[in-house]
């Protein structure tokens, strides 16, 4: 084989193996700042349910606080904490609500 040739064979090779490297390494950072996320403790706060409360208008308030917040990523929380199925809440029901 042509001294050029295999040259070329082992500059691909190792192209290829930096790009394996690279992409490893893109990898192992998602999975250990997710998994750093998944650890964060949130706390909460208990909410008792008023004449006239939404998950909207609860929401909006926590929104308030935090122009970063998106309320209806806020009115998915409350959901999924407090598992309910649909947006109905009532008066004197007790929801536990995320401080962001």
């Amino acid at each position: 084989m042509n001294k050029n040739v295999k040259r070329k064979i082992v500059r691909r090779k190792g192209n290829f193996n930096t790009i394996i490297i690279k992409l490893l390494f893109v990898i192992g950072i998602f999975l250990f700042s997710q998994n750093c996320v998944a650890n964060k403790q949130i706390q909460m706060k208990e909410v008792y349910i008023n004449n006239n409360d939404t998950l909207w208008s609860i929401a909006g308030k926590i929104c308030e606080k935090d122009d970063s917040l998106n309320i209806q990523n806020v009115i998915i929380d409350i959901k999924k904490i407090n598992n309910l199925e649909n947006s109905n809440i009532y008066v004197g029901q007790t929801l536990f609500i995320p401080e962001y």
